[in-house]
């Protein structure tokens, strides 16, 4: 009978071992995966940075929040400069440059997230001029009250020209405001124009990279077409912190001076433990914030990125140095890609003020589909 009873004790004593030691196994899993989850979740590609740029060529907005259109990020390349004759006008030409130093700032009144286009907004322009001695700078300011009044009731439509495409119907902003930009950038004769209700603009194919616009056969889902505000090519420009980084080792390794970001006048700034430089390239369908973007194409550069905005200098430098390892083919030297929004709305195309989305700095990326091509040429390239 003692021998029973110590046996029952036994064996009560190993399943009490055992169910301890599955506890035990069981908890420490748990805590490894919680561990491996967060882990990954810090190091997924992030929104570090988003940039507003109300003018074309013009010094950025850097925000914490935007909102999402079928054209871009609201308020984004909605108003450009022009000569007398609707020629755009950009820093790339010399005589142009100083466009690099006007700041234009959008002040929303009443602000509203769910409809913020119906706030009084605001355009304040301010110009400034620095050097390397703080003394030798300054600045000039002009204000645009009830902005989106003033476009509404302007009674001069532009033909203009945009970099890409047929003409656009632009709203002429007056002579009072011309007169202060022509001043402070010593532009002769300039106009400044914005996007009213009789401007439409598509996307469309850069012959020199050769990528389909997205549309509902390509993308198998029914999308209209795809349509962008006053920015070159796309709706959205993004940018890879671990690819400018890779830039500047490269440049470094040839003696040549950094450059930052701005030089490639991204939206969407994107960072991460995890992200590998270039691997953006590879992208085909993302999604941020809850929203979903078309990564379309690779982002050919210009001289635009070799002028130094606050001096105005200009050098070889990035261009040279992209051209040794990113340039294909058709000398398109690449940073950054252009992204078109997959649409939800069933809002006019070119309602460009029908906000579907906030995205905000924070959010995180997931990458929804790879692009096969795009990926065995990064695999060959960059992967080690």
């Amino acid at each position: 009978m003692d021998n029973d009873n110590g046996k029952q004790e036994d064996e009560h004593w190993r399943m009490m071992v055992i169910t301890t030691f599955v506890a035990v196994v069981t908890a420490s899993i748990v805590f490894i995966f919680i561990r491996m989850k967060n882990r990954t979740s810090s190091s997924e590609p992030t929104v570090t940075e988003l940039n507003v740029y109300p003018i074309k060529s013009c010094a950025p907005m850097n925000v914490q929040s935007a909102l999402v259109t079928e054209i871009g990020f609201l308020y984004d390349r909605f108003i450009q400069v022009s000569d007398s004759n609707g020629n755009y006008l950009t820093p790339r030409d010399k005589q142009n440059e100083k466009l690099f130093h006007i700041l234009p700032i959008i002040i929303v009144q009443d602000q509203d997230d769910n409809d913020q286009s119906s706030n009084s907004m605001h355009l304040e322009l301010t110009c400034s001029t620095s050097s390397d001695s703080d003394s030798a700078s300054s600045s000039s300011t002009y204000r645009i009250d009830n902005f989106n009044e003033t476009i509404e009731k302007s009674s001069v439509t532009k033909d203009v020209k945009p970099m890409i495409g047929p003409n656009v119907q632009l709203q002429d902003l007056g002579d009072d405001v011309a007169s202060w930009l022509s001043n402070v950038t010593n532009i002769k004769d300039c106009r400044l124009t914005a996007i009213g209700s009789k401007y439409h603009r598509l996307v469309e194919i850069n012959p020199d990279q050769g990528d389909i616009v997205p549309s509902s056969s390509s993308l198998k889902i029914k999308i209209p077409a795809a349509v962008v505000s006053l920015a070159d090519e796309a709706p959205f420009l993004l940018a890879s912190s671990s690819s400018l980084k890779d830039l500047n080792s490269r440049l470094k390794v040839r003696g040549k001076s950094i450059v930052d970001m701005q030089r490639f006048r991204p939206n969407i700034i994107i960072s991460g433990k995890s992200l590998l430089p270039w691997e953006e390239d590879t992208w085909k369908r993302i999604k941020i914030g809850g929203f979903e973007f078309h990564v379309w194409q690779r982002c050919g550069r210009c001289t635009m990125t070799t002028i130094n905005r606050q001096t105005l200098q200009r050098g070889p430098e990035p261009l040279a140095t992209l051209s040794t390892f990113r340039e294909r083919d058709n000398g398109m030297r690449n940073f950054g890609m252009h992204m078109i929004p997959i649409m939800n709305s069933t809002s006019s195309p070119m309602e460009h003020h029908a906000v579907t989305s906030l995205l905000e700095v924070g959010h995180t990326l997931e990458v929804l589909e790879y692009d096969e091509q795009r990926l065995k040429e990064w695999k060959r390239l960059f992967s080690s």
